[in-house]
């Protein structure tokens, strides 16, 4: 149901001139003023609604209360998310028939998130401008809207012709509850958390002018910091430059990096969809052919990676996101997070998470071994090993032996359940796959490169080729604009 159809706030200026505070004895003498223009379309129970105190209205997430009596209150009620404000009866939610006001004026959107937080944005679509707090915004763009503003449609100054029914000049009143994580930089208004994992808090922020939606990752000083100290931070600030570096459609593009005192946050954008690691948990398992479809995809992505020798380190289904679409694409991200801290704490542990991370990596820890880009093809398999069962490949997972003389001797622990593949209907060509990703010694491993030419993908492959990005100006000149911003004060980022 729209607003036209729930209060007398979507009628024109000339039908509609109740107002928050007018009386019954005012509304009945505006009535009389206006019916020759008047198109009532509602019952007059519903026009009283607006003597109700909006305040004490549970329906209501906002309201724009307007500056003078002869101008209609616009509100906003829960049913609706966004709401379009014009002159066009039959584009507008909210119509107002002022001589100043577009046909398709603005839309004011409203999010309300699982902790009951809210955050309500405006986008311009006029010609002669909506204006906050007697600031014109941009056309088209879209920005925050906050408690308390002045909202004001085609002048920002007070107007009294026609008696004053020109004059659309309004404070915006949040109902709902609103954003407290707080603003970094002056910047990006942080919302709610998105999840918390190894290395840190991810929020959702949206950037104050522009509207844009972002995902924040917090990291902690004290997560970095080593007995080396400001050395250890710039090689934690080098290893989160790879990322800055990469582009790719199949990966989570990097904004930039907010030093402070206390914490580094890492701006990146904003995929809808959730992770894999929620996806698997809602649905268990996947078909073989999705999971060969979200297969190529992160395959396409690591191989563009590798050819800048650069290796993710700690690829996981929280670590690969997905995008709102039906079907959902994949998203790439946190590269390079993994070793920074790990190398930048100067700690002697591995990259990645365990289940997840090659033999060799594990091996790193015992015989000071050196390995490469093709430990991400071991996290890889685990991973479609996940999506095609609901399980992990091992039948039991023990520390390799730390005398082990070679990769086969000291990764024979690693079993890998074959049978479990069979029970749910793989296809030969996904267990030989499997078979060449999941393979202990890395000298044997199939590489990323090799898996996109793999029968099993020949579907994918035939359909989606293999994505081109390189180094290519224009895509190195795109990242290296990224900003890093550093806030001064002490600590070893000075």
């Amino acid at each position: 149901m729209s607003q036209s159809e729930q209060a007398p706030s979507s009628q024109t200026a000339e039908s509609s001139p109740w107002s928050s505070s007018a009386s019954l004895s005012q509304l009945s003498q505006f009535t009389g003023d206006v019916s020759q223009n008047t198109q009532t379309t509602e019952p007059a129970s519903q026009s009283l609604s607006q003597d109700i105190d909006p305040e004490e209205n549970p329906d209501l997430w906002g309201y724009l209360a307007p500056r003078t009596l002869v101008v209609p209150r616009l509100d906003f009620y829960r049913h609706k998310n966004t709401y379009s404000i014009g002159r066009s009866n039959l584009r507008c939610d909210c119509v107002l028939a002022g001589q100043k006001i577009s046909q398709q004026h603005c839309t004011i959107h409203w999010e309300h998130f699982e902790n009951g937080s809210s955050l309500v944005t405006l986008k311009d679509t006029s010609t002669n401008g909506t204006f906050v707090d007697e600031r014109r915004l941009r056309t088209g763009y879209t920005e925050v809207l906050r408690d308390g503003q002045e909202v004001a449609f085609g002048s920002p100054r007070q107007q009294f012709q026609n008696g004053g029914t020109e004059d659309y000049r309004y404070i915006f009143k949040l109902l709902a509850r609103p954003p407290r994580q707080g603003v970094l930089l002056g910047e990006y208004e942080l919302c709610h958390d998105l999840g918390r994992g190894h290395f840190g808090r991810v929020r959702y922020a949206v950037h104050q002018n522009t509207g844009e939606r972002f995902a924040i990752k917090t990291i902690q000083h004290n997560t970095i910091y080593a007995p080396e100290g400001a050395a250890n931070w710039e090689i934690f600030r080098r290893e989160v430059d790879i990322w800055r570096k990469l582009y790719h459609p199949r990966i989570c593009e990097f904004v930039e990096a907010v030093f402070e005192t206390d914490a580094v946050h890492i701006v990146m954008e904003y995929v809808p969809g959730g992770n894999l690691e929620r996806y698997l948990a809602r649905a268990g398992q996947l078909g073989e052919r999705e999971t060969q479809r979200l297969t190529y995809q992160i395959c396409d992505a690591l191989t563009y990676v590798h050819s800048m020798n650069v290796a993710h380190r700690d690829l996981k289904p929280e670590n690969i996101l997905l995008t709102a679409s039906e079907p959902p694409e994949i998203k790439i991200a946190d590269f390079g997070l993994a070793k920074a801290i790990t190398s930048a704490s100067n700690l002697n542990t591995m990259c990645g998470t365990p289940g997840y991370t090659a033999p060799e990596v594990e091996m790193q820890r015992h015989l000071e071994r050196s390995y490469n880009c093709i430990i991400d093809s071991w996290s890889l398999g685990v991973v479609v090993f996940n999506m095609l069962t609901g399980h992990m490949p091992f039948r039991q997972r023990n520390e390799p032996s730390a005398y082990a003389s070679n990769p086969p001797a000291a990764t024979s622990q690693f079993e890998i359940d074959w049978e479990l593949l069979a029970e749910h209907g793989v296809s030969d060509d996904g267990m030989h796959f499997l078979s060449k990703m999941l393979e202990p010694n890395p000298e044997y491993r199939m590489s990323t490169a090799n898996a996109l030419r793999h029968p099993w993908l020949a579907a994918e492959a035939a359909e989606h080729p293999p994505s081109t990005f390189g180094h290519n100006d224009t895509a190195s000149a795109a990242r290296t604009s990224s900003q890093e911003t550093i806030i001064p004060g002490p600590g070893p980022s000075q």
